[in-house]
């Protein structure tokens, strides 16, 4: 070897430098809004959104909140706790599902209600930012023919103000539009845009050129096979090159873009197009299952199949997802994880005993702290009514500390943080950038040493990635 101590410095370089952004996601002890009482036969939060200001707007099917009465929507601090200065008075009669923030403050809201304060609003109506109906907003009469609940389940605002909604409908202002429609930037209907589903549209994503991925329970969209998948255009043309085949087996209830416009689908099917795929798949470009993708979600206990309701994508890839599930590929997870994006359990990501219900909508506020709203009492062992948060905790860079070179073996100390990984990785050739995993440790806290790292070579190189 030419020099034992080369070895020391370029480590020390590379590890000083090196995963100065690894992310972890610690449970909020000290967050714990009470979300409470029911507007249908369970009381749940089903849509969170965030305000510019980190303020959290909450809809669902709850009637208070930390006592105050609340129907349907409420807004809280940063900190968990009730804005007052956001008040819809009597509220919403039925559940809120959607909630899409527009400029100026303005809130766009769906859901099953028919009445908005005292007022008849069915299933959409938009709200100023204190919290009263904004008047100059005119939405149609959503209703229905046939005996099914009725209700607006998502909304996309397009790049030119117009609106896309569906959900579970048959007409707008008395105009047949089977689960899906358009309105105006004012509200009023939007003749031009006609698509014909055959059953319900349950969730939208706008792809970068505009396109729309929609998903649902519908078989048929104009005529054509679509199995509970489809793309169409901004202006509701269905694309005929995307075509999931028998796509799958059961209903969609949330759909998602990864940063290469690959589509995840989430809901309570068991296959995609004939393989097993249990509660969530992904979409190539050209509508066909990804097969790279697998994750095999296994049921909550007493209950007969997965249900994946609610897909988050991170920027570096990875997936949140919840719903009512006990595991994934045999790790246990209570229906809240995190993926890899290969489809694998992020075990860096442990949610502990999770929820003792459903989960049904994850939001990042700005801080990158993770909302999870659903149909919970407890979440993690502890109570939290409806709605819990996860703090994004970022690790510091690593720093070694006493390296020491004896015996023919290379070590050295550093210090770690509660809940992140730090594996010690090997280079023999920095141009071929082939590192190897040496050791690993979970972080606690304190110093851990690295020892009896190969010090027989001409030269090595090491560094510490944290997970």
């Amino acid at each position: 070897m030419n020099s034992p101590w080369a070895v020391v410095v370029l480590a020390l370089l590379l590890i000083r430098n090196y995963s100065t952004y690894a992310q972890q996601y610690i449970f909020d002890e000290n967050f714990s809004p009470a979300v409470e009482g029911q507007l249908d036969n369970i009381g749940g939060v089903l849509a969170v959104s965030i305000q510019e200001d980190n303020k959290i707007l909450i809809g669902g099917s709850f009637s208070s909140v930390q006592g105050e009465p609340r129907n349907g929507m409420a807004r809280l601090n940063a900190d968990g706790s009730i804005d007052p200065d956001f008040n819809p008075g009597g509220g919403f009669d039925g559940a809120v599902r959607v909630i899409v923030l527009q400029p100026a403050g303005k809130i766009l809201v769906g859901g099953d209600f028919k009445n908005v304060d005292g007022s008849p609003f069915t299933c959409i109506v938009r709200l100023l930012g204190n919290g009263q109906v904004d008047t100059t907003f005119s939405p149609p009469v959503v209703s229905t023919s046939v005996a099914t609940p009725l209700r607006v389940e998502a909304l996309t605002v397009q790049e030119d103000g117009k609106i896309v909604i569906s959900g579970i409908f048959t007409h707008l202002d008395g105009i047949s539009h089977v689960c899906i429609g358009r309105l105006m930037e004012d509200g009023t209907l939007d003749s031009s845009f006609v698509m014909k589903p055959n059953n319900i549209v349950l969730s939208q994503a706008s792809f970068p050129n505009g396109d729309l991925l929609l998903a649902g329970g519908f078989k048929v969209i104009d005529g054509v096979d679509r199995f509970r998948v489809a793309k169409v255009s901004s202006e509701g043309i269905l694309d005929p090159n995307y075509n999931p085949g028998t796509g799958p087996d059961n209903i969609v209830l949330s759909v998602a873009l990864d940063s290469e416009s690959r589509a995840l689908v989430s809901g309570g099917f068991v296959t995609f197009d004939g393989v097993s795929t249990p509660g969530i798949a992904r979409i190539l470009a050209d509508g066909t299952l990804d097969s790279s993708f697998l994750p095999q979600v296994s049921p909550a206990v007493g209950v007969d199949f997965a249900l994946v309701s609610e897909l988050l994508v991170q920027e570096n890839g990875k997936i949140f997802i919840g719903g009512l599930f006990g595991g994934i590929d045999g790790i246990t997870r209570n229906s809240l994880a995190r993926l890899n994006d290969d489809g694998t359990v992020d075990e860096t990501f442990d949610p502990g005993v999770g929820s003792d219900d459903g989960v049904n909508t994850l939001t990042f506020d700005h801080d990158g702290n993770l909302l999870v709203g659903g149909y919970f009492e407890l979440f993690n062992g502890v109570q939290r009514l409806r709605l819990a948060r996860y703090l994004r905790k970022t690790a510091a860079a690593v720093t070694m500390v006493l390296p020491n070179f004896s015996d023919g073996s290379f070590g050295f100390s550093f210090e770690t943080e509660t809940g992140f990984v730090y594996e010690v990785q090997q280079c023999l050739d920095l141009s071929l950038n082939n590192w190897e995993t040496v050791q690993l440790f979970g972080g606690d806290g304190n110093v851990t040493t690295a020892t009896g790292l190969r010090g027989d070579l001409d030269k090595a190189f090491f560094r510490v990635q944290i997970k």
